[in-house]
């Protein structure tokens, strides 16, 4: 509803904080759906989040930042890729067979099998 009544006004830059927070997997997915649909169509997002498993999703450009300073900023895989703390558990499982890999579905379509 927070997203909704924001969106009513079609602003060109939507700054959201922690939207995943206390959603289950089916509303993260309805929410990068409609995130990367925004996007698509001109909006620009800035997304500040500890879900790096849903930023490695929807996200282009990612930075980190502690104590206030910005510590990286790049691609994802510049700023997650070997990362210890800061990147996806999928990443951690899989980057020694191959590390461009951050989501589940990335995993599943290497694998060849399918996503749903």
């Amino acid at each position: 509803v927070a997203i909704a009544s924001v969106l009513v006004m079609k602003p060109r830059i939507l700054l959201i904080d922690e939207p995943t927070r206390g959603l289950d997997m089916k509303a993260k997915e309805r929410l990068a759906e409609l995130l990367l649909g925004l996007n698509g169509r001109g909006t620009t997002i800035l997304l500040v989040t500890h879900d790096t498993e849903f930023a490695s999703g929807c996200c282009t450009r990612f930075m980190l930042m502690f104590d206030g300073e910005m510590v990286s900023y790049g691609a994802r895989e510049e700023v997650l890729g070997g990362g210890i703390y800061y990147t996806t558990d999928i990443n951690k499982l899989v980057r020694d067979k191959n590390d461009s890999i951050f989501t589940l579905s990335e995993a599943l379509r290497s694998a060849g099998r399918a996503v749903h």
